[in-house]
């Protein structure tokens, strides 16, 4: 059973728009040493079970379940419920809704949505551009550790989109996306060291 819902759990981290292709994520598993990806999918937990039936492509039945999570507070369930109205998927497509549920799982501490809004908000798809709303979404996201926050963060300060450019703030998040395995950061992380003064240098504390 431990096993199981290791293999669950590895399972859930994958988004549903990259899981929607069931054989897609059984061969994630299997490289993962989830060895019988049919056997090992047995959920473990309601929302496990959820994402099990999701990926067997019975959507429908998915989609109530997720929702009636997500009703009750969970943030990965409205976070899951959000993506599958955004695409379609399980039941009509409802921006609107997909929006709204998208919110209140970010506002209720789930990170990819979390990063989802910044990237709504950046490129002004799905909602009106609003750059220094989409720092804010990706800022909440990098507080709680998360490599792909802290990178869009860095992107902003590099590029001084959605708040004042900050080459010393830029550095220190491109490093922490790196410490956080975001190999690009560390690269970006060594393109500004070079372009930064020895007072940036020092601020860094380098």
């Amino acid at each position: 059973m431990a096993h199981r819902c290791r293999c669950q759990a590895l399972a859930n981290k994958i988004p549903l728009t990259r899981a929607s292709h069931p054989k897609r994520l059984a061969a994630i598993l299997v490289a993962l040493g989830c060895v019988f990806p049919a056997v090992i999918l047995g959920g473990c937990s309601e929302y496990d079970q959820a994402r099990r039936i999701y990926v067997q492509g019975r959507y429908d039945d998915a989609f109530g379940r997720m929702l009636k999570m997500a009703q009750a507070g969970d943030n990965r369930a409205q976070y899951d419920v959000a993506m599958m109205y955004v695409q379609g998927i399980g039941t009509t497509k409802e921006l609107e809704l997909g929006f709204g549920w998208m919110i209140e799982a970010a506002k209720s501490g789930n990170i990819g949505a979390m990063n989802e809004l910044g990237a709504i908000y950046e490129s002004g798809v799905g909602a009106q551009r609003n750059l220094p709303v989409a720092f804010q979404w990706y800022r909440l996201a990098a507080q709680r550790d998360d490599s792909i926050g802290q990178f869009n963060v860095a992107n902003m300060y590099a590029r001084g989109i959605g708040v004042p450019a900050d080459i010393v703030k830029a550095w220190a998040y491109y490093r922490r996306a790196a410490s956080n395995g975001v190999l690009t950061g560390r690269e970006r992380a060594t393109l500004l060291g070079e372009k930064m003064s020895a007072a940036q240098l020092a601020e860094a504390g380098q």
